[in-house]
């Protein structure tokens, strides 16, 4: 998500939900009218999803999810929270909270924000994204496998972000083949995770 102005956050909401609703003021309203009375007997759902977490009765969801971009940023009473492909209702990535929930008495999954320019990306999601492109390389853990170079030391996140993007020294281009969310989860996996050692 890219950063946003102030008004972005404050105007009514028309195209994204950005916040918790709405607005900043949490007003939980839009401007919009393409549905209203008239229609919405007409609705009718086009994908169901299960997010697995969250299931058990002591769980509450009262959270409203993010919208941006063709995403929709679904938090849990289990406080992981998911990225869903709006128009297809896939999981494209998940962060898991690992709060143990043998001592958690039961969540409500109160929202999810929205912190900014996606350049540091998730190093979660970016694990799973470099043990399905990268591992084959670099080896599950990074440090090197089948004649892939070892990724311990590299932590310069703009040297990592244009190898990933445009590739080089034997290695393939990531630009188009994933998104630019994956590359920046890939990007933060590589520089916090594996690059420490």
């Amino acid at each position: 998500m890219p950063a946003l102005p102030a008004d972005d956050l404050t105007n009514d909401p028309t195209d994204v939900w950005l916040t918790n609703g709405g607005t900043l003021s949490n007003q939980r309203y839009s401007p919009l009218d393409a549905i209203d009375t008239s229609n919405v007997k007409d609705l009718k759902g086009v994908w169901m999803t299960n997010l697995e977490s969250g299931t058990a009765a002591k769980y509450s969801a009262e959270g409203q999810p993010i919208f941006y971009n063709g995403m929709l940023y679904v938090p849990t009473g289990e406080d992981d929270v998911f990225a869903v492909d709006v128009d297809t209702g896939a999981i494209r990535w998940k962060y898991d909270s690992g709060i143990s929930q043998e001592i958690d008495p039961g969540g409500t999954g109160e929202g999810v924000g929205h912190a900014g320019e996606a350049t540091t990306g998730n190093a979660v999601a970016g694990q799973q994204v470099f043990a399905e492109n990268c591992s084959g390389c670099h080896g599950l853990s990074g440090h090197g496998a089948n004649g892939g170079p070892t990724l311990v030391g590299k932590t310069d996140r703009d040297a990592v972000l244009a190898q990933v993007q445009d590739g080089g020294g034997g290695m393939p281009a990531f630009k188009g083949s994933l998104t630019e969310q994956q590359i920046q989860d890939v990007v933060s996996y590589v520089t916090e995770k594996v690059a420490p050692g």
